[in-house]
């Protein structure tokens, strides 16, 4: 009885022990037999041939792992501004939440005259009427009066050198005759009276196209005051993750978004920020707590 049942035994622990060897090389390295090892040790284990067990060897491929998670988010706009008036007068006149922005369009009114938005890096900090006048203001002026289409003439000169006196207005573009003529036209085309003169207050320097999200001034309401707000016309999903997931999410990634219809649209990760929640460290539900938003 003995002798009948040890063989019977070791066969056994022989599959159980090159179970695990397999899993171990399957994880380690693909591209191997981890059946073949499993043969392998089999043999090893067996007093003799005529036990040794057969197992039919198959590749174990390796492979990236990938891991999905389904998060709520807010659906609304990116970059939020505010703009605030210059210059006297009153509000006139403003626009309705959700208007789109463009170029050479009114933005809102004062003592019923547009400010109109020009697209550009330097806002108009004075006043350009005079030929020979050089700076970034003028760059703006310049780049915006040809992109809405008006001649300006000879190519003005740029400089690179602050003006006489150490003026930093003087680094940027001169501002020739051509500029000031292509001015009177563009106020001629868009209802002012052809000055050739740029009133700082009459015109919003902003970065791009945007849309108005909220309004913030009332109708007589001094110029020199917050007006609106704006935002990009791009719609942005916002959502709050755990702190530890914050290396998961990468700039760039390849998202999809459930949108509230349930239409799936494809879209990708553009930015992740961190903001620090809660405050003080008496309640364990007001504690600090860093979570990162991908958008």
């Amino acid at each position: 009885m003995a002798s009948s049942s040890s063989p019977q035994k070791r066969p056994r622990r022989a599959a159980h022990n090159a179970t695990a060897v397999a899993v171990v090389l399957a994880v380690a390295a693909g591209g191997i037999y981890g059946a073949k090892a499993l043969s392998d040790q089999g043999k090893r284990q067996q007093p003799g041939p005529a036990a040794a067990p057969s197992a039919q060897t198959t590749r174990v491929k390796r492979a990236d792992l990938s891991d999905s998670q389904t998060l709520p988010g807010v659906l609304g706009f990116e970059g939020r501004i505010t703009v605030k008036g210059t210059g006297k007068g009153v509000i006139s006149r403003l626009p309705a939440s959700g208007s789109v922005v463009a170029r050479g369009k009114p933005l809102y009114w004062v003592d019923d005259e547009p400010v109109t938005a020009f697209f550009g890096d330097t806002p108009f900090f004075r006043t350009l009427d005079k030929a020979g006048t050089t700076g970034r203001d003028v760059t703006v002026l310049v780049e915006n009066l040809e992109a809405l289409g008006y001649d300006i003439g000879p190519r003005p000169r740029q400089s690179s050198e602050p003006a006489p006196g150490g003026d930093a207005g003087g680094i940027g573009t001169e501002l020739t005759t051509g500029v000031l003529e292509a001015l009177k036209r563009w106020q001629h085309d868009t209802g002012r009276k052809p000055t050739g003169t740029l009133d700082p207050g009459r015109v919003m320097v902003l970065s791009g196209p945007s849309r108005v999200d909220a309004v913030m001034a009332q109708l007589g309401d001094p110029a020199a005051e917050s007006v609106l707000t704006l935002t990009a016309q791009q719609k942005t999903v916002t959502v709050k993750v755990d702190a530890g997931s914050a290396d998961s999410i990468h700039k760039g990634a390849e998202v999809t978004i459930v949108l509230p219809d349930t239409k799936s649209v494809p879209g990708k990760v553009v930015s992740v920020s961190t903001t620090v929640q809660g405050g003080g460290d008496t309640d364990a539900g007001d504690g600090t707590d860093t979570a990162p938003r991908s958008r």
